[in-house]
């Protein structure tokens, strides 16, 4: 069997405290997740491949905007379900590469919550650490 050149690949997907928007629908056995809907849909995906091809992607790739506001709840949402994805999947961490967007980074200080609208005059001392870690 070869190796798979398959890659997955995410975008956008705004992990938020506010809006969870990753328990989609209701199913005859219980409730549905986008964990659940997405591994479904790539390991069909994958079992279409020939039969001399591995039916495990090789990589899935992540870009920009994990989180929606850079939060570390949101960080940890991210984490739980990319663990989960990964494992479902059969994979390990080193299939996974994320690419961070612009929401990805609480780029200024703001005394009334996040705000999209307000303009960031100047980086919190927390940016990069959510950046980094």
């Amino acid at each position: 069997m070869t190796e798979s050149t398959d890659i997955i690949l995410l975008s956008d997907l705004h992990f938020s405290r506010q809006y969870n928007r990753f328990n989609l629908t209701q199913g005859l056995r219980g409730p549905l997740t986008f964990l659940d809907i997405l591994t479904k849909s790539i390991s069909t995906s994958m079992a279409g491949k020939s039969k001399t091809s591995n039916k495990i992607p090789a990589a899935i790739v992540c870009t920009g905007d994990i989180t929606h506001s850079g939060d570390i709840i949101e960080y940890q949402e991210a984490q739980t379900f990319f663990s989960g994805l990964l494992a479902k999947l059969g994979l390990t961490n080193k299939n996974l590469l994320i690419v961070p967007g612009n929401h990805d980074i609480r780029w200024g200080v703001q005394t009334n919550g996040y705000d999209d609208n307000e303009a960031v005059t100047n980086p919190s001392n927390q940016a990069e650490d959510n950046y980094r870690n």
